[in-house]
């Protein structure tokens, strides 16, 4: 297993903190960098060498206030790497969408044809917009 992987947010991509150890897996913030591929490739490498082992449980946290379209592209090969793994029953994959924003709801539902479960939180974003802490802070409505 390879060491714990964090990412840091930028303007135009997300922060990533991939921590077997604490057992939190995030994807949080935006999603545009200039090559989706070359971002996503480390993260998704990592994900499938962790899920290569046995685990109990694995829930990862998807908070992406915007993602384009080469991103959308990338998270759809990380859930298709998490769902080819032959644990995948055991993967939670939690959708926060901006509470200002229903139709952003939509963008995340359109995974579902991936088979992970699904659950899906109104968030509102201005906490991490504003946060002083690398991986903010979040307040689920509901």
């Amino acid at each position: 297993m390879r060491s714990n992987m964090y990412i840091a947010r930028k303007e135009d991509s997300p922060e990533v903190i991939l921590d077997a150890t604490k057992k939190k897996f995030s994807i949080t913030g935006v999603s545009m960098p200039e090559d989706s591929l070359t971002f996503y490739r480390p993260i998704i490498q990592w994900l499938e060498e962790y899920v290569a082992q046995p685990f109990d449980s694995l829930c990862l946290d998807i908070k992406l206030l915007y993602f384009n379209t080469a991103s959308a592209k990338e998270i759809a090969r990380t859930l298709a790497t998490l769902n080819a793994c032959d644990q995948s029953d055991k993967i939670t994959v939690r959708w926060f969408y901006d509470h200002n924003d229903p139709e952003n709801l939509d963008g995340c539902k359109r995974y579902e044809l991936i088979p992970l479960r699904y659950e899906y939180y109104e968030f509102d974003f201005t906490s991490i917009e504003q946060a002083d802490e690398p991986e903010g802070s979040y307040h689920i409505i509901s």
